[in-house]
């Protein structure tokens, strides 16, 4: 399949701002979403809103923790996680969310029921293997090389296996004669869903988290930040919940105090990739609010071991 994407104008943007003007960024909410911090204060004001912020809160957890163990008895299998992340899909919570996102910019609808990448096709690697040494595609396909080697699972084809009813939402012309509201936004959360599995690996590059419990943490809060997917809250909680239960608070606290600087990030599903795949690592990362040297340098977050 070709990876390039629709650029359009864009192409003769200049590379400062090729982010597109048209789309911006969700509204600050987003980030503080799960942020119960001045809890008293948010209970007078808003009784029944808190409720329900509590009872996802509290439903994500329980669940977490079922996750968890399924994952310990069967390593690498994420049927469960995806099936379970479509009822999170269907909470009234996250479809509010996303809804909100949707209706802030009418844009926004045409931009996920047009080809893109990510969801319609993915990066040609034969191609990125063939860029300079330091580009973004270089060095993308070398670590995707590495991960491959490691045995890192493809995600995507496990995601359309465990959820063949997604790939319908892959047919851009059932998706452009959809004329129900509410037929629509089931297919555009669905392919918001996939392209959310099928970059994930890239943005554990991009943001420069590792694979580890503490990465999982910073990617899914990343990609959460832009996408509203309720699989990356859970799996930032669970990631943080497995580090209070073997009691590493001072992981949490560092963990938590980089989200501040992810969620000043710049909105990535607006981004030309076509244009940037030749360009430094550095500069890219840089355009869209991300550390040069990415949130785990050193392969592992700033203070910790692991």
């Amino acid at each position: 399949m070709n990876a390039a994407t629709e650029s359009g104008d864009n192409a003769a943007i200049p590379h400062q701002s090729r982010v597109s003007t048209t789309v911006s960024n969700p509204a600050p909410v987003i980030a503080r979403a799960g942020d119960y911090s001045g809890c008293p204060r948010r209970i007078a004001r808003d009784p029944v809103g808190f409720l329900s912020d509590l009872y996802h809160g509290v439903m994500v957890f329980f669940c977490s923790v079922g996750l968890m163990i399924d994952r310990t008895l069967r390593i690498g299998d994420t049927y469960f996680t995806y099936k379970y992340c479509q009822h999170l899909d269907q909470m009234t919570y996250f479809k509010d969310l996303f809804r909100q996102y949707l209706s802030r910019d009418p844009c926004r609808v045409d931009q996920w029921k047009r080809r893109q990448l990510w969801v319609d096709e993915m990066p040609r690697m034969d191609r990125l293997r063939d860029l300079p040494e330091g580009s973004l595609g270089r060095s993308f396909y070398e670590a995707t090389d590495a991960l491959e080697k490691a045995g890192l699972p493809n995600l995507r084809p496990k995601r359309l296996k465990a959820l063949p009813e997604e790939i319908r939402a892959l047919d851009l012309n059932v998706v452009s004669q959809e004329s129900d509201p509410d037929r629509l936004f089931g297919l555009l959360v669905a392919r918001r869903n996939i392209y959310m599995t099928s970059s994930h690996d890239f943005f554990h590059f991009l943001s420069g988290s590792n694979t580890k419990i503490a990465g999982e943490a910073l990617v899914a809060r990343y990609q959460f930040r832009h996408l509203l997917c309720p699989q990356n809250l859970m799996n930032m909680r669970n990631s943080l919940l497995c580090h209070f239960c073997i009691g590493r608070f001072d992981a949490m606290r560092i963990i938590r105090n980089l989200f501040p600087e992810i969620d000043k990030t710049i909105d990535f599903t607006t981004y030309d990739w076509e244009s940037a795949w030749a360009r430094p690592l550095d500069d890219v990362r840089r355009e869209l609010g991300l550390p040069v040297e990415g949130f785990m340098p050193d392969g592992v977050v700033p203070g910790l071991d692991w």
